[in-house]
């Protein structure tokens, strides 16, 4: 069936959440102080905790010997200033993050052990954050007033980092306090003050809006942080707030906030930031949906509202194998994914479909076992405890399914991929398309202001058996340039090295005007097609520019019907692999390419699997060629990231016309498999 993007408008604002709260008769008696709503056994119940860590005591107990050993680390103010300059990560990553991660795993080691060997560790870390300037990430803090990297305790405001912390001590709080009291009772109340000035007050006041942008209050459009930033701060003020009053109205602010993010996304469920964001935004949707009911009893439930079981399911729609997935923007083209989150949200949401994506995501085909039954989600504490609760079926399910495969994990994977379908997301204009036979492609439309953006309308991933033919390159390692003006700079962020045409010598544009026209798909006949035109300005003296791509059994085509105004440089289709790539004389293997052709030796990620596939073109119109990338930043640096993730191999494929190539025709490539 062929359908069309939608056209979008204008639409009605949902308040999904806000109206669920609003029918609750009596709030006050649903939503109350104490975090008794919290599903996990209290600390004192070593049976319960016992029973809880069952696959991870040891682990975690191991881990929590480790943090014994280190040092809390030193935030500096040099950190912050230097950060500031060159927009370093290096000290979120070594101090910020190792720090938090340090408060989770004492606390989980306690929770496992319960001999109190942890408290007097983690209380030193828990008044060391409670005297900081500042929870933010050294990345962060320029969202306070100042603008500025040193953080001025005065202007506390929330952010990714922030709030994270703010859930860590609220979980370390809630399960503890009554142990802290046994030292002196100032150290529960000097925490709780702590997430007060840090977390509650920035949040409830309306005159820090302008500084947290990502309640969406103004108006704006908002994005992952909101959905992030919400789950956490929301966690904390039901686990630590003592006002009845101030905690429904730290409720109240946070669902409105949310609703926000609802309506900022598409409805169609896809993200638009990328696979690597989905955690961070459809997938705390979900914390945030399950984390409130529990937390009212089940009086709301929204697990049966369609938008939020198609943000769930997105991510298991473009699960291409072996860890491979659709990527655009921001986003990588692998995922560890969190299998047991994922888990969660199919036993929730009755979604077979993400049932099995966590069995496959879970899957060591290498060594026919399973990863061991906890979240990929490093030091997130409510994620990790869940993740507890769940594991038990989760493992069961695992030897379910591979049982069902008479043990042959291979099978199994297959299988899974087989019950796959093919999918498309009109408002957000992605297609994923499967065959029968493990061909498989991920095309996008869109414009390019999409969040964490790249300018790469209509480009595609194609792969076969979950081998990677046509890839998009993902984003180099964040840094001071990321989101600066000189973004579009960054190769990887350009359009020529996605797999999308250069017109008349020109690249594509950022910014929302520069968007796809006509965008169809035909998920039965595995056709995709949309009108570049107006993704390149005006310099590109274009009138039209129609790619569609065409996928078969055992064939995949790529054609272009151009129609310009003016010739003033030649047409580049540019393509990214990260195979081994064979011009025209050259030999692959004992095969000599002919004019016209291109080879690519193609290799799954282990090296285990490994075709050729040829590329025919039009000789008489277009030559070929092949530049390898260096990895490089704008700097000239290696970016080690990149080079580790396509393990020092990505190359452009490029069919070239003529200077003078004429004003209108079309271009066409045929992808086939080498016997």
């Amino acid at each position: 069936m062929l359908l069309q993007a939608s056209v979008l408008q204008a639409r009605e604002p949902r308040h999904l959440f806000w109206d669920a709260y609003n029918e609750l008769p009596d709030k006050a008696s649903v939503i109350k102080p104490g975090g008794e709503w919290f599903p996990y056994p209290a600390y004192e119940d070593r049976e319960g905790w016992e029973k809880l860590t069952k696959f991870s005591k040891k682990n975690y107990i191991a881990a929590g010997e480790k943090a014994l050993k280190k040092d809390w680390p030193m935030t500096l103010a040099s950190q912050y200033i230097e950060t500031e300059k060159t927009g370093t990560r290096k000290y979120t990553r070594g101090v910020d993050n190792s720090a938090r991660a340090m408060l989770a795993t004492l606390t989980l080691a306690e929770l496992a052990e319960g001999k109190g060997r942890f408290i007097p560790k983690l209380i030193d870390g828990l008044y060391w954050y409670a005297e900081k300037a500042t929870w933010s990430y050294h990345v962060h803090t320029k969202s306070q007033p100042s603008r500025r990297g040193v953080p001025d305790p005065q202007y506390r405001v929330i952010s990714l980092g922030s709030a994270h912390t703010g859930q860590t001590i609220a979980v370390a709080w809630h399960f503890f306090h009554k142990e802290f009291d046994k030292y002196d009772p100032s150290i529960s109340k000097t925490i709780l003050r702590s997430l007060d000035r840090n977390i509650f007050e920035p949040f409830l006041n309306p005159a820090k809006e302008k500084y947290q942008s990502w309640l969406g209050f103004n108006g704006n459009r908002v994005n992952n942080w909101n959905t992030y930033c919400n789950t956490f701060v929301l966690s904390a003020f039901l686990l630590c707030e003592q006002d009845p009053d101030r905690l429904l109205k730290g409720v109240e602010r946070s669902l409105r906030s949310v609703d926000n993010y609802l309506n900022s996304v598409n409805l169609d469920g896809a993200c638009d930031e990328g696979p690597s964001y989905w955690s961070m935004a459809g997938g705390k949707v979900y914390d945030y949906t399950r984390m409130l009911c529990d937390a009212t009893g089940g009086a709301i439930n929204l697990f049966g509202d369609d938008q939020i079981r198609r943000l769930c399911e997105y991510i298991a729609k473009i699960y291409i194998g072996d860890g491979w997935v659709i990527n655009f923007g921001d986003g990588g083209p692998r995922t560890a994914g969190d299998a047991l989150l994922t888990w969660r949200m199919g036993e929730d949401l009755d979604s077979q479909e993400l049932r099995d994506y966590a069995i496959a995501a879970s899957a060591k085909p290498a060594t026919k076992s399973f990863s061991a039954p906890r979240p990929s989600s490093a030091g997130e504490m409510y994620r990790t405890l869940e993740a507890l609760r769940y594991a038990p079926g989760f493992v069961v399910a695992q030897r379910a399914a591979l049982a069902d495969a008479d043990g042959d994990m291979d099978k199994m994977l297959s299988d899974i991929r087989k019950k796959a379908t093919s999918e498309w997301y009109p408002d957000t204009q992605v297609a994923v398309l499967r065959t029968r036979t493990g061909w498989f492609l991920g095309a996008k439309g869109g414009h390019n202001a999409e969040s964490h953006n790249h300018n790469d309308v209509g480009s595609c991933v194609f792969f076969i058996d979950a081998c990677p033919v046509f890839v998009d390159p993902g984003n180099l390692d964040y840094g001071k340039y990321t989101f600066s003006s000189r973004r579009y700079e960054i190769w990887c962020n350009r359009s020529d090295w996605h797999n999308t045409p250069s017109i008349n010598g020109t690249v594509q544009h950022a910014g929302r005007d520069f968007a796809a026209q006509h965008c169809q798909c035909d998920t039965d006949a595995g056709t995709f097609s949309l009108d570049l035109c107006k993704v390149y300005d005006k310099d590109a003296q274009c009138n039209g520019w129609t790619r569609t791509y065409a996928l078969s059994d055992k064939q995949f085509t790529i054609t272009d019907q151009f129609d310009l105004q003016a010739r003033k440089a030649a047409d580049v289709l540019n393509f990214s692999t990260p195979g081994t790539v064979y011009l025209p004389g050259q030999k692959a293997g004992r095969y000599k390419v002919k004019k016209g052709e291109v080879v690519i030796d193609v290799r799954s990620f282990d090296g285990n699997h490994e075709f050729k596939v040829k590329i025919s073109y039009p000789k008489d119109l277009l030559t070929a060629s092949v530049v390898a990338n260096d990895f490089k930043d704008l700097e000239g640096k290696l970016d080690d990231k990149m080079a580790k993730r396509w393990s020092n191999s990505l190359s452009g494929i490029r069919f070239t016309s003529s200077d003078n190539a004429p004003l209108q025709g079309s271009y066409s490539l045929n992808i086939t498999l080498m016997k």
